[in-house]
């Protein structure tokens, strides 16, 4: 599953990945931490790995560890 070109935040990737329960049940989280994630656009740098390693197991190669460091550093569009 490859879905480059579509990826301009992190609510994309959390999209991609399933939504926000999706992402919670695979983290080991509540839904309101991707929830507040999603809502600030941006991740805790330490959180990529996980990210990344879910991208691999649901077979979405486009989300890569520096597709998200470079997500984390962009100004999300509410501050722009």
């Amino acid at each position: 599953m490859e879905h480059v070109g579509e990826i301009k935040s992190v609510a994309d990737v959390i999209e991609l990945l399933g939504g926000n329960a999706e992402v919670a049940r695979y983290m080991g989280w509540q839904p309101s931490r991707v929830s507040e994630i999603k809502r600030r656009g941006q991740m805790k740098a330490q959180d990529i790995r996980s990210f990344v390693r879910m991208a691999e197991d649901k077979g979405v190669i486009s989300i890569t560890a520096d597709l998200l460091a470079d997500l984390h550093w962009q100004k999300p569009d509410r501050f722009a």
